[in-house]
């Protein structure tokens, strides 16, 4: 390759906020980025599918599978078949990595090193950074945020030798009025890792021979769930503050690859666009609740998408706690959504499903169990974090369509990395390109 590629890998960045940020204020590197050919990557799939889509998921992404044929139906599951890094290292490709999304880790396929090249070695302040990012981007909202902590000042400890000292100087400073202003939040030391992660990214690009330097990102997404709710015009100053210092950061990547080639690309880019007439709701206590529902299971705990993920001793009881809560009733509908593992027949997850109308009932209702809703579930408001199934691209270097299927977006960039060895995509003749964002009850 002429020139290395630039992938940032975005994680439910929502692309009108984004846009909204370069064209209000001096954002001058993510305007460059976002001022490339845009392109949209969709799925056919539908809530009712009982997968994992429609969320536009990194499984489908990485692997270059629709989710009918890699069948990963939670968040927390790994396909355990190749994925794009593994047949790039059969053409010996050189990818370096900075973060990564969790989807990348299977049991059977290990992640290739924070820092890989010919003529590099991973020193040990990678591999501790590699270890932070595997946490968090696997646990983002449960992270041990005192762990966190440590581990961070543990990794600074280590990065005297690869930051310059000016740099070095600032994040300390900055992490130390952070937490003495919001205390000890987690999208705080998610951010305070990422910022690192730019930081040795900007120093790989100028020593290391690697053909791919990728650096996967995913703060904003939690600091739209949490401080853009209310929608008005302007962008709250926890937003807008992150967009700058993340336009700063980039700005020593770019500098040290002029005229680069970049890939943005930007998964469940309209996350938190749509109001609609669900509600957001969260379990208050899940162990409770089964046990309130008289089920059997070893394990239960809310998840990042207010789902609440179980685990049970073994699949009949797995099968036979899916059964009672798909049983539960509100007045004459479903309480729960229930979703079936099928990579593991001992997990299970399910959410509630409760609608605006609904907000007048007051119990649920399980053959012979009573429950007051109040008693065990939280009513966060309405739903604004709706899974619209689209993502955004921006590039330079890759000619795309204006619209692919998610799982082909793989395979038009092997054919950019290695046009002899992988072909394009075939036009897929039943795939639909026509998405109505108003119409997002048929999802």
């Amino acid at each position: 390759m002429a020139k290395p590629l630039l992938i940032i890998e975005l994680d439910a960045f929502n692309d009108e906020l984004l846009n909204q940020a370069v064209n209000e204020h001096q954002l001058p590197y993510l305007n460059e980025i976002l001022s490339f050919k845009r392109s949209i990557y969709q799925t056919n799939d539908r809530y009712n599918s009982g997968l994992l889509e429609p969320w536009v998921q990194w499984q489908s992404i990485y692997t270059g599978l629709a989710s009918k044929n890699h069948h990963t139906k939670l968040n927390n599951e790994y396909p355990v078949v190749k994925n794009f890094i593994d047949s790039l290292n059969t053409v010996n490709i050189q990818v370096a990595h900075f973060g990564c999304h969790f989807s990348l880790f299977t049991k059977d396929h290990k992640v290739p090193s924070l820092w890989q090249s010919n003529h590099s070695k991973n020193s040990e302040e990678n591999e501790c950074l590699l270890k932070l990012s595997r946490e968090v981007s696997s646990k983002i909202h449960f992270v041990n945020k005192n762990k966190l902590k440590l581990n961070l000042f543990l990794a600074y400890r280590k990065l005297k030798k690869t930051i310059s000292k000016e740099d070095y100087i600032q994040l300390r400073k900055t992490l130390d009025l952070q937490l003495k202003e919001h205390g000890l939040q987690d999208y705080l030391l998610i951010a305070h890792l990422e910022k690192i992660l730019i930081l040795k990214l900007a120093s790989a690009v100028k020593k290391s021979d690697a053909d791919i330097f990728l650096i996967h990102l995913n703060t904003l997404n939690y600091l739209q769930t949490h401080y853009w709710g209310n929608r008005n015009n302007s962008i709250p100053p926890i937003i807008l503050n992150y967009l700058k210092e993340l336009d700063q950061y980039f700005s020593k990547v770019l500098e040290n690859i002029p005229n680069a080639n970049i890939l943005l690309h930007n998964g469940l880019s309209q996350m938190q666009s749509q109001h609609d007439n669900s509600l957001k709701c969260r379990i208050i206590d899940p162990v409770k609740l089964l046990i309130k529902l008289r089920t059997r299971f070893l394990n239960a705990y809310n998840n990042i998408h207010h789902r609440v993920h179980v685990e049970c001793v073994c699949e009949a009881h797995r099968d036979e706690t899916a059964n009672r809560l798909m049983q539960v009733k509100v007045g004459q509908s479903l309480l729960f959504n229930v979703y079936k593992s099928e990579i593991n027949n001992k997990i299970l997850e399910f959410n509630v499903c409760l609608s605006k109308a609904q907000l007048n009932e007051t119990d649920f209702v399980l053959e012979n169990i009573k429950g007051k809703i109040s008693n065990y579930i939280n009513i966060l408001g309405p739903e604004t974090a709706k899974y619209i199934p689209l993502g955004t691209v921006y590039t330079n270097a890759l000619t795309l369509p204006d619209h692919i299927p998610n799982h082909s977006f793989n395979r038009y960039l092997l054919n950019y990395l290695n046009p002899e060895k992988f072909d394009l995509p075939p036009r897929e003749s039943n795939f639909s390109f026509k998405f109505d964002l108003t119409d997002v009850e048929n999802i």
